[in-house]
């Protein structure tokens, strides 16, 4: 018996030793009560995006699975053409500070850079492209590299490490998405950040986990980190209601925590004598001494949503929800208030001179140390969380959102109030604050529809143009054309020929034609050197317009999980203008908007399950002037593969006999 018992043992060991190599290299869906799980990382450092020339008007983009016009992927494609520009960015050696390590730049939250920007042509060194959306702002190492956080399309959220040429260095997986987040970066180059799920974060410079903490509720408020290394920040809701004031020390554990009355959003900002200043929703202006206990708070009329800035003097300012600027004394008394349009939760900049900046709406104020405004400047568009960053040369950069999310600017003013440069750099908003690096290169991030950009902008390279378009519009009413250009020296001189004899010097100047047709388009700019770039475009005019007709949808009707399938999808303008398509795959997973195709062309896209079950495919499309199909729709069924497990089982039984005998004898009636 025991050398059958030996016997036995052995064979059964054997046997779940082959059957754990055999199931981890076959994919197989077991049926009920198993799954497989497969994940794919979809970067790798130094990563590229490739774009396949389809045609002469779209291309398409690997990494999203998408056509998209030349206008989305101008920049990104010239990064080919100009590697040679990657050296004159390299940071060569380490500053004592990074150049930008936290929200506002430094404890003080000034926004204020060392560098200076005077001699920046604007020249777009790259961009680097997310797959999602990314509401954060960026920051700096001591080593250039860019720190930025969100969303990428797995849906999953980020922290991104991003070297000083473009490419990606690597990512960090959040626990939970990432909002109005920045992330601060102490001198032995660990990085911390906040996410929605109630943690702060201490990454490693590698990009490995140092430690996480845990908070009592979702904190969308950014880490300022004391000399000590003690690091604070505030939450949403704390235990029992009202928002929370966190300091966690260095390794990771609670050093103490204060209770306001709601949330905390702010960010703080940190006084020499280590007094810790916090805006709550509850109104007030909090300070704390650095044992946790309260030192004094000042009540405003609303909330007190952004970060406070202190001055060299020790004066407190502070924006508030009830339309004023607050100055306060060291002492927590105040000094001045002064009123600002509507409520502001964007910091107050303050300039080499003493000069506060803070952005209310569409405006720019910059108010003297007395409280008086010194100018204001009408920015063109609204600010929403973009608090302006100040290079030493003065110049204030911020970003904005044109209309309702119609469009991103980054816009550059002078210190005496007076445009010095704004380029549009996407189809919805910007409202990222902007930082600064070394050799002054102004770092900003874009949000476009399903996808975001991060932008670095310095000094060099020949002018580029871009004409934008195709435009599609209607007789007698006016079409808006956007002019873009890239590298040279502002500022730029515009020229466009509209194709009917008409033409105009403005940048994005309205136009209207009184007959239908399809016109050539062409847009000249010149430099300050005189330097010369022509695009050309085309424009659709119509008399009037039907909406395309219902898709039609074909692929295989049944499949497996985990295996892509080719789908072909086509549409029909009545007008032959382009198309657009949007496919729902399944309940919550959709490519959104995507095109423009050309009528009645056939397009192929692929598509995979990991569930089993039965799917229905639901397409329309839409023209350029947004009107929409009907809906389309195709059914697929993924099957469990029972046939695929029980084989396997069988074989497996059938290799060891013991087995097999032990299931005859125990499962079978």
């Amino acid at each position: 018996m025991k050398g059958v018992s030996k016997l036995i043992r052995k064979d059964f060991i054997f046997g779940i030793v082959t059957l754990i190599i055999v199931f981890s290299v076959i994919p197989m869906n077991f049926g009920v009560g198993l799954a497989t799980e497969i994940s794919e990382e979809k970067h790798e450092d130094n990563e590229e995006y490739v774009f396949q020339r389809l045609d002469e008007k779209y291309f398409y983009d690997e990494y999203s699975h998408k056509l998209v016009a030349p206008s989305e992927v101008f920049a990104t494609l010239h990064l080919e053409k100009r590697n040679y520009n990657s050296s004159k960015i390299m940071v060569s050696g380490s500053p004592i500070d990074p150049a930008w390590s936290m929200k506002c730049h430094d404890t003080h939250h000034t926004s204020r850079s060392p560098y200076g920007t005077a001699n920046n042509s604007y020249f777009e060194l790259w961009n680097y492209k997310f797959g999602n959306r990314v509401d954060t702002d960026p920051s700096i190492g001591n080593d250039g590299t860019v720190y930025i956080g969100g969303e990428d399309n797995d849906y999953n959220d980020y922290l991104y490490a991003i070297n000083p040429n473009g490419t990606l260095k690597w990512r960090y997986k959040a626990d939970d998405f990432l909002w109005n987040m920045c992330s601060s970066i102490t001198e032995d180059g660990t990085i911390y950040f906040c996410a929605w799920d109630g943690y702060l974060h201490a990454v490693n410079p590698d990009g490995t986990r140092k430690w996480r903490f845990k908070t009592n509720d979702d904190i969308i408020s950014d880490p300022t980190v004391g000399e000590d290394e003690t690091v604070y920040f505030g939450t949403m809701w704390g235990t029992g209601g009202g928002g929370e004031i966190y300091a966690v020390n260095p390794d990771g554990t609670e050093k103490w925590c204060y209770k306001t009355d709601y949330h905390v959003t702010s960010d703080p900002a940190i006084g020499d004598d280590g007094a810790i200043y916090i805006g709550s929703g509850d109104g007030y202006l909090y300070a704390m001494n650095p044992n946790g206990t309260i030192k004094w708070r000042y009540k405003t009329g609303d909330w007190v949503r952004g970060p406070p800035s202190i001055a060299e003097d020790g004066t407190i300012y502070i924006g508030s929800y009830d339309d004023f600027l607050y100055a306060l004394y060291p002492n927590g008394t105040l000094r001045w208030k002064t009123k600002i349009y509507y409520g502001s939760e964007t910091n107050p900049s303050i300039g080499v001179d003493g000069t506060i900046y803070i952005c209310s709406s569409d405006k720019l104020f910059a108010v003297n140390p007395d409280g008086s405004i010194k100018w204001q400047f009408n920015l063109g568009g609204s600010v929403m969380k973009s608090s302006s960053a100040i290079c030493a040369d003065g110049i204030i950069y911020t970003g904005i959102m044109i209309g309702n999310m119609n469009g991103g600017e980054i816009v550059a003013v002078n210190p005496d109030g007076t445009l010095r440069w704004r380029s549009r750099l996407s189809n919805r908003w910007i409202d990222s604050s902007p930082c600064i690096g070394e050799e002054g290169i102004v770092y900003i991030v874009s949000s476009n529809d399903g996808y975001s950009r991060l932008h670095a902008f310095g000094t060099g390279g020949m002018v580029e143009s871009d004409a934008n378009g195709p435009y599609y519009g209607f007789i007698d009413t006016p079409i808006y054309f956007l002019g873009y250009a890239l590298y040279g020296y502002p500022p730029y001189s515009w020229h466009w020929d509209f194709g009917d004899g008409d033409t105009s010097d403005e940048q994005n100047p309205p136009h209207v034609y009184s007959s239908s047709g399809n016109y050539t388009v062409t847009l000249i700019v010149t430099d300050k050197f005189g330097d010369i770039s022509e695009d050309s475009t085309y424009t659709w005019i119509q008399d009037g317009n039907e909406p395309p007709n219902e898709p039609s949808i074909d692929g295989p009707k049944e499949g497996k999980t985990a295996t892509y399938y080719d789908f072909t999808f086509v549409s029909a303008d009545p007008e032959g203008v382009p198309i657009w398509y949007f496919i729902e795959w399944r309940e919550g997973q959709d490519t959104g908007w995507i095109g423009p195709y050309p009528s009645g062309k056939q397009i192929m896209l692929q598509y995979e399950w990991m569930e089993t079950g039965k799917y229905t495919i639901k397409c329309k499309a839409k023209d350029p002037y947004d009107a929409e199909s009907e809906w389309s729709e195709f059914e697929i069924t993924i099957p469990r593969n029972k046939q695929m497990y029980f084989s396997m089982f069988n074989w497996f039984l059938k290799m060891f006999p013991f087995l097999e005998r032990c299931h005859m004898t125990c499962f079978l009636p």
